[in-house]
């Protein structure tokens, strides 16, 4: 951020509310805008999806591909509240709260259909990622060991990938 050179200032009480504001000149080039931050304030609508961030998880995060790498960076930010199933958000990629399909998904990472298959099966091997099936696949899930988007991992979700060799030390019971 760019410190400006503040030419004058100066203190002024609104006789109404007696709120404080302050009035100031800086200086700048005709091409700079000036903006206001507080730093205070609250943030608003913003989400945030947690990463685990173990000694375990870094180890398996070094050994991936790049393309494994850049697939779950591509998708982690479309992962649905607590189940961890891929979404589409209704404005950038898919039907809002219902499961993408492989071509959103495609378009999303950026990967050809054959590249991002071997890529989904590494990463179903790994137990990085799964299914939720029922008469088909239904759902691709994230494992919560890596990133989750809530406060907990819904029972189903952990169920899902407690079929291969959790990591310990995430799971509570």
């Amino acid at each position: 951020m760019q410190n400006f050179k503040v030419i004058k200032s100066e203190k002024v009480v609104d006789q109404k509310t007696g709120e404080i504001k302050y009035h100031d000149t800086v200086e700048r080039l005709p091409q700079e805008l000036i903006g206001v931050w507080n730093p205070h304030q609250k943030e608003k609508n913003y989400k945030y999806i947690k990463m685990k961030n173990s000694l375990e998880v870094k180890k398996k995060i070094n050994e991936l591909t790049i393309n494994e790498k850049a697939f779950l960076l591509s998708v982690i930010p479309y992962l649905d509240w607590e189940t961890n199933i891929l979404v589409g958000d209704g404005r950038t990629a898919g039907q809002k709260q219902f499961p993408l399909k492989w071509k959103e998904i495609d378009k999303i990472t950026g990967f050809e259909q054959r590249t991002r298959r071997k890529i989904v099966e590494s990463l179903v091997e790994k137990n990085i990622l799964n299914y939720i099936s029922g008469d088909y696949k239904k759902g691709i899930v994230i494992n919560p060991q890596y990133a989750l988007n809530g406060k907990t991992p819904s029972q189903t979700l952990i169920n899902t990938f407690l079929v291969k060799e959790p990591l310990n030390d995430f799971y509570v019971t």
